[in-house]
């Protein structure tokens, strides 16, 4: 009997725990060795940018005694907020951290049946971020269905389904009855593997709703019992890592509300917060965070970018003295994952030459704009542009299965920058906030 290789390979299940963390063990694009060996050392400098973030956050809380929330904006910084362990190894016994999770747990009651100001202001920036992610998603994917009608009839009964279900979903949202018009225009069907559905984007937003008042207030109270334990010398250092959409960089100066509306909602919890705020740029002078940080900075707010982010000129490199310096009068700090390295050229091209320049000196910001790094992920709903025009599979081959890049990437990226700590534990209360921070 003759048996033939199968063309296309069949998706793997939701683990990859036999998925390799090397280039060298997957198929990718049709790559050859030095292609891969090439995107290996790429790897090696992506685990070294996550332990890097990972070593200052713990240094800042260690030295301040304070809790630091490391914010990590999807989805050219988004990567960074994968370089920590589950919380529950940050804390040295599993007595300690439970009694941490119970008071945590206690606190969180208390603050949404004592406090009448948390679940309103958790509602408040629940609808902030519908009409900043949840509404251009949707309207997003509704534009992709509902264009293909004029080209294919058969569309249509989709169209006017997924339209139906989005306006049941969010009737708030007002989506138009003709998404493809004026400056929305479609632009074409998105790349395989980075297309999102009316109804996948949909669920995301329902799991979203359903979670974000209670998860919110979950960190708030972690945070609030965690410096405690801080000031009395039970924990050596504390960080609350979260990847989410904290500001739009595409939109310039019209996304500066959210970000102070968040920072004020912790604080008004009683805690005075000590925010690293992750950034990233491929641009070499006057980024749209640095514009937006302007603009805050000038209403008053106790926020200060480092590097490229700041306009009283400091450097990257020494990021760690200025926040030690500046903490006690400074909430929020804004920064870049690795230095303020500017190396010119896309991804695309210094794959296709395989340029090792690009790692003399690093230049964090080649992921710019790949959002095929993370599929599979809870970053892929969060980035803004699904990846129109991406030429590259968002997929890899390992063991006869196809497993989403994002997965293989962040198992590669996380090994090696925490070893066998970066495998996820199974402790409940870790899982729970990791996936609500969208950590995993």
């Amino acid at each position: 009997m003759r048996h033939d290789r199968p063309l296309l390979l069949e998706p793997a299940g939701t683990g990859l725990q036999a998925t390799p963390t090397s280039f060298r063990g997957v198929q990718w694009a049709g790559l050859g060795n030095l292609s891969m060996a090439w995107l290996d050392r790429l790897l090696d400098h992506q685990g070294h940018e996550l332990t890097s973030i990972r070593s200052l956050a713990h240094d800042v809380s260690r030295i301040t005694r304070r809790v630091v929330l490391s914010w990590h904006n999807a989805g050219l910084a988004a990567a960074g907020g994968w370089g920590f362990e589950d919380l529950a190894a940050e804390v040295p016994s599993p007595k300690l951290w439970e009694e941490l999770v119970q008071r945590a747990r206690v606190k969180e009651v208390e603050m949404l049946r004592l406090d009448k100001g948390a679940e309103a202001g958790a509602q408040m920036l629940l609808q902030m971020r519908a009409e900043r992610l949840a509404f251009p998603a949707v309207q997003r994917a509704l534009r992709e269905v509902c264009s293909l009608n004029r080209l294919d009839p058969v569309w249509e009964r989709v169209c006017v389904e997924a339209r139906a279900a989005a306006l049941a979903s969010m009737p708030e949202a007002g989506f138009q009855d003709e998404p493809s018009s004026g400056k929305h225009c479609w632009s074409g069907p998105g790349s395989p593997g980075l297309r999102r559905p009316p109804r996948d984007v949909l669920a995301w937003w329902e799991l979203e709703r359903a979670s974000w008042i209670g998860g919110l207030a979950r960190l708030a109270a972690l945070a609030i019992e965690a410096e405690g334990l801080l000031r009395h010398g039970d924990l050596e250092s504390f960080v609350l890592p979260w990847i989410d959409k904290f500001f739009i960089s595409s939109t310039r100066l019209t996304d500066i509300a959210y970000l102070p509306a968040l920072a004020q909602w912790i604080e008004d919890r009683g805690l005075s917060p000590l925010i690293l705020f992750w950034e990233d740029t491929i641009h070499a002078t006057r980024p749209s965070f640095r514009l937006a940080l302007d603009a805050m900075r000038a209403r008053g707010l106790p926020f200060r970018g480092i590097g490229i982010f700041d306009e009283e000129g400091s450097e990257r490199l020494h990021a760690l003295d200025l926040i030690l310096k500046s903490h006690p009068r400074v909430s929020l700090f804004a920064l870049r994952p690795w230095a303020d390295t500017h190396h010119p050229g896309s991804f695309h091209g210094m794959l296709k030459s395989r340029d090792f320049g690009m790692f003399t000196p690093y230049d964090s910001s080649w992921k710019d704009n790949l959002g095929f790094l993370y599929v599979g992920t809870q970053v892929f709903p969060l980035l803004s542009d699904a990846g129109y025009g991406e030429t590259l599979p968002a997929w890899v081959g390992a063991g006869g299965r196809k497993h989403p890049f994002g997965r293989f990437f962040r198992q590669s990226v996380r090994w090696r920058s925490l070893g066998p700590a970066g495998r996820d534990i199974e402790d409940r209360a870790s899982t729970r906030y990791a996936h609500w921070a969208n950590l995993r």
